[in-house]
Order: C-alpha cells, then sequence, then structure tokens
C-alpha cells in the first residue's frame, strides 16, 4: 500500500493485487506520477498471468510488488462480478498506451516521452518512427532490440545507462511475459524513468508488424480470436491459460462466490427480521461490526494491528488509517486475527498490498491466530 495507492480500491483475485480503476483513472495515474517523478511500476495481469503466478511464485511477487496493477483481460473482469466485486473495466495496456498517446498534451506539460525496449527485430525502430511521425501525446527518445537471453543477461549496466541516459518519462518493455516482469523487478531501483510497464504487444502494434482486433472483439473478451489469427502460435499458450483458469474457477473463485452469496442473503434476511425480533431477544442478533486496534509494543521492537468483527466488501476508514499508520510505523507487524470473522476480497487486496508493502520496507509481517475458517478464505484469495 505504497502512498500513492492510497486512495484506489483494490481487489485480490488469485493472489493479485488487482486496481479498480477505469482508464482514464490509469491514465491520471500516469500523469501524475510523472509530473511529480515519482516511481510507477504498473503491471497488467491477464489470463496467462494467472498461469504463471500458479507456477511461478517469484512472478507472482512482481505483481504484488507493482505500484498500478490494471486488468488486460475481460475473464478477470467478469471473475470479478462473480465476487462481487466488480472492476470498472478492462484497462488494456495497450489502451492505457494508445489513450497517453493520443490525447492532447495538458497545458504546461510536454508530451511523454517514451523509451521502447523489445519487441520483434526492427520493430522497436519502425514503432519509433511511427509514434513520431504522428506524435500528439508522445514522443520516442530511445529504443534497444536486446536480443535473446535471461532477464539476467539483458541487465547490462551499458543498457540501463543508455535508458537512464535517454531521459524518458514511460519505459515500453516488450519481452516475454515472465522474463520482462522479471527484468523490470531486477532493474526498477536502477533505473531512473517513473514509469515503467511490461507491454509486449505495444510495440508489435505500434510499428504495424502485427494488427489489433476490432473494437468489438476487445470489448466481448474475443480478442484472443484475432490474436491467434494474427500469431497462430499462440494457441498453444491460450489453450494452457483456459485449462489453469478453469482449475482456479472451480477450486477458488466459485467455492468463494458460493460463500458471498451466502452471506449476502443471510445478511438481507438478518435486517428483514430484525426489526421484529432484536427487541425480544437481543442476542439473537450477533453483531460483527469491523473494527481494529494499532499498539506498538512497549520495548518499540514491533507493532499488534488487530481486526475485529466481519469486513465484507467496503473497507472501514478506521481500519483503512491503522493499515497506513502501521506502515508508516517502519517496524515488524503483527497481524491478529483472532476476533476477525470474515472479511471479502476488496479487504484481502488491501491486506495483500499492506503486507507486501511492510515486508518490501524489509520488515516482517506475521499473522496470528488464522482459524480453519479464515485459513479457508485465504486460500480462496490465493494469499495462503
Amino acid at each position: 500500500m505504497k502512498h500513492h495507492c492510497h486512495q484506489r480500491e483494490v481487489l485480490c483475485l488469485s493472489g493479485i493485487p488487482l486496481d479498480m480503476v477505469t482508464l482514464a483513472d490509469a491514465t491520471t495515474c500516469v500523469r501524475e506520477a510523472i509530473s511529480q517523478g515519482r516511481r510507477l511500476f504498473i503491471s497488467t495481469p491477464n489470463l496467462h498471468f494467472l498461469t504463471l503466478c500458479r507456477f511461478d511464485p517469484v512472478f507472482r511477487q512482481t505483481l504484488r510488488d507493482s505500484d498500478l496493477c490494471v486488468v488486460d483481460g475481460m475473464p478477470l473482469v467478469w471473475a470479478s462480478y462473480l465476487l462481487g466485486a466488480r472492476l470498472p473495466e478492462r484497462v488494456a495496456g495497450s489502451d492505457l498506451f494508445e489513450k497517453l498517446h493520443q490525447d492532447p498534451v495538458p497545458s504546461g506539460q510536454q508530451p511523454i516521452r517514451v523509451y521502447f525496449y523489445g519487441g520483434l527485430p526492427g520493430a522497436a525502430d519502425a514503432a519509433s518512427a511511427q509514434l513520431n511521425k504522428d506524435a500528439n501525446g508522445m514522443v520516442c527518445v530511445g529504443v534497444e532490440s536486446p536480443g535473446f537471453g535471461s532477464a539476467e543477461d539483458l541487465s547490462t549496466a551499458a543498457s540501463l545507462e543508455k535508458i537512464n541516459l535517454s531521459k524518458a518519462d514511460f519505459l515500453v518493455v516488450a519481452l516475454e511475459s515472465g522474463k520482462a516482469q522479471t527484468w523490470i523487478q531486477l532493474n526498477r531501483h536502477r533505473l531512473t524513468i517513473p514509469v515503467i510497464c511490461n507491454l509486449g504487444a505495444v510495440i508489435n502494434f505500434q510499428s504495424g508488424y502485427i494488427k489489433r482486433a476490432p473494437r468489438w472483439m476487445q470489448q466481448s473478451g474475443m480478442e484472443w480470436l484475432w490474436r491467434i489469427k494474427e500469431e497462430p502460435a499462440l494457441w498453444h499458450r491460450y489453450w494452457l491459460d483456459l485449462n489453469v483458469f478453469t482449475v482456479i474457477l472451480v477450486s477458488k473463485i466459485l467455492p468463494y462466490a458460493v460463500w458471498l452469496g451466502f452471506r449476502k442473503a443471510k445478511r438481507k434476511l438478518q435486517y428483514k427480521i430484525g426489526v421484529w425480533v432484536k427487541w425480544m431477544q437481543p442476542n439473537l442478533m450477533k453483531t460483527e461490526t469491523p473494527t481494529s486496534t494499532l499498539e506498538v509494543s512497549p520495548d518499540g521492537g514491533h507493532a499488534t494491528l488487530a481486526f475485529f468483527g466481519a469486513i465484507d466488501q467496503e473497507v472501514p476508514e478506521q481500519i483503512y488509517q491503522h493499515l497506513i499508520q502501521a506502515l508508516s510505523l517502519q517496524i515488524p507487524i503483527v497481524i491478529e486475527l483472532k476476533d476477525l470473522t470474515f472479511f471479502g476480497p476488496c479487504f484481502a487486496g488491501r491486506l495483500l498490498r499492506f503486507m507486501t508493502s511492510v515486508q518490501s520496507s524489509g520488515h516482517s509481517c506475521q499473522l496470528t491466530n488464522v482459524s480453519t475458517s479464515l485459513h479457508r478464505l485465504f486460500v480462496w484469495n490465493g494469499i495462503l
């Protein structure tokens, strides 16, 4: 929960924190990061990312360490509907880039300076020429086609120095998904460019080497068919992604959705009968008002953040503020869950981002007194 992510709602889906933002919101985040010279590591999860996360914990960590995760896959948007925490829309990385490119430059600002890193042979040069031909809100200030090799092999001092010397605002990394995320994770602290994003197809689209699907296919979730037409070798990857998503859907998302639906129906019923029975039998209506406490140990060596009640969809302001305060302490955190009875995917997203931020600052973050029912919720959310 980094400082610039505080005002955005976040949903946890299969262990990935997904920011609940629109394309316009994401565009604003990018422009603010550039104007403030602030680091913004953007990831764009889709079904393939879910597949990689399932088999590669290092890759999954790159998504958790991202400053902004926008959903580049309609199946993930549909899955959020099942969980009752609807992502507002699909925010494809290509759409984000195109909007920044086509929008007029805001008053008092300069066009966004872009650096292309990767892509098919010759694609980066062609994309640069095309972008500068009709620059609008962007101008390309550098390109590099690093060739083949592991993320570590491509992380040369000369390459990173060249990127930094370009004074770019936006680094587009177009390597294979797993390699691109790893490359960014390895080098983001050595790069001075504010905005960094793995946009594998953008260079190929911008250069004209590959045509993008018509808008109706993008919006209906059928873009994958067009991509197979343009790149037939992708069919095997898409088939694997579909199989993995089916497993996640059946084993985690659907059971969680059923349980959330049961709780929602129960709350409605309690509300309807509560007026009639509460005055007769007060103990019958058990309150689960969500709240929290934050206490620093006498020696200042750690803090205990305790949660109480049931945190369904919206995260209460008090809990939200305690998360911020706990993170600002810069000490190990113990999360006490003895009196927490339930949590939904939005709180799971907040908690996951909080735990990641604490651990990224070099401190431990420990969950304690996790009941069997809460453990099941953590598993369904992909946190444990």
